[in-house]
Formats: structure tokens, C-alpha cells, sequence
């Protein structure tokens, strides 16, 4: 995946993953194909977090 190198020597990934309007189901299930395809780029914060993101990146740990 290409990433852009912030001004700090960060690199950020082009792409990102949006589950903002999806109902849990869909939202567990995308992040799930995402992390078995090698997505790594994940930003979960209020008041955007959804409750199957985070119980998706923990049952991946």
C-alpha cells in the first residue's frame, strides 16, 4: 500500500478504511476481511468509534 511521509518522518497510509455508517455486523465483518487482507492503518476515535471495530482489532490480537 503507498503512504505519504508526514513532516514528523511518519508515513500514513493513501488509503483508509470508513465504517462510520455501517451497523455493527458489517462493521466487524469489513474490518475483518481487511485485517486478513494486511490492512494495519487503524484510527478508532470518538465520536467515530464503533463498538465492532474495537471488538474486531481485539479478537485479531
Amino acid at each position: 500500500m503507498r503512504s505519504l511521509t508526514l513532516n514528523n518522518g511518519v508515513p500514513v497510509p493513501q488509503l483508509g478504511l470508513g465504517v462510520w455508517p455501517l451497523t455493527d455486523a458489517q462493521a466487524y465483518d469489513a474490518v475483518s476481511h481487511a485485517l486478513t487482507a494486511g490492512y494495519r492503518g487503524q484510527t478508532v476515535k470518538p465520536p467515530c468509534s464503533n463498538g465492532a471495530v474495537t471488538r474486531t482489532l481485539s479478537a485479531a490480537r
